[in-house]
């Protein structure tokens, strides 16, 4: 398996607990997800991408380097948007969202978090983080996650092919 990044790892550093399940979105060829994966740091790692042929790629190295009886359940693929993941009542949860632009990650987190209301009355012990990682507008990021009521876990600075990354760790 390939390298991961420096502001990869540094997302991978910022998962510090045990999660039911982790959405690893827009994850491209997966490498933040296969990281976590080794690690066991959730029940079950999502990874969620709207390319079909890089979904099916992901697939296919998940089965090859994963397939033990230790693994089965451990990892689920989705093609789709990240608007319409499919969220559950679950206690704890994380919702990674790296390498996008700031004003797709803001319609991404206002979506989630309108559901994750819903989803809130019914079951209101459901917790729900996320990890940010805008290419830009990490200002009007910062206005949204204020905006919905989100609690700042962490934050972080990487710079990385001489540009400079937030990493913003938020619950709600």
């Amino acid at each position: 398996m390939k390298k991961i990044s420096k502001r990869l790892k540094k997302i991978d550093s910022m998962v510090c607990s045990h999660y039911q399940s982790i959405w690893d979105c827009c994850c491209d060829h997966g490498l933040l997800g296969l990281t976590l994966l080794k690690r066991k740091a959730a029940s079950t790692i999502h990874f969620v991408e709207i390319v079909p042929s890089l979904t099916s790629k992901l697939e296919s190295i998940l089965q090859q380097h994963f397939s033990a009886e230790d693994f089965l359940h451990s990892w689920q693929v989705h093609c789709a948007d990240v608007i319409k993941i499919p969220l559950t009542a679950q206690d704890k949860q994380l919702v990674i969202i790296a390498g996008v632009g700031g004003e797709l990650i803001i319609q991404f987190i206002d979506s989630l978090i309108n559901r994750f209301r819903e989803m809130s009355l019914t079951k209101p012990t459901i917790e729900v983080e996320f990890i940010l990682c805008p290419v830009h507008y990490n200002y009007q990021v910062r206005q949204a996650l204020i905006k919905n009521n989100c609690s700042l876990v962490s934050e972080s600075i990487v710079t990385e092919n001489k540009r400079f990354y937030e990493v913003i760790h938020v619950k709600k």
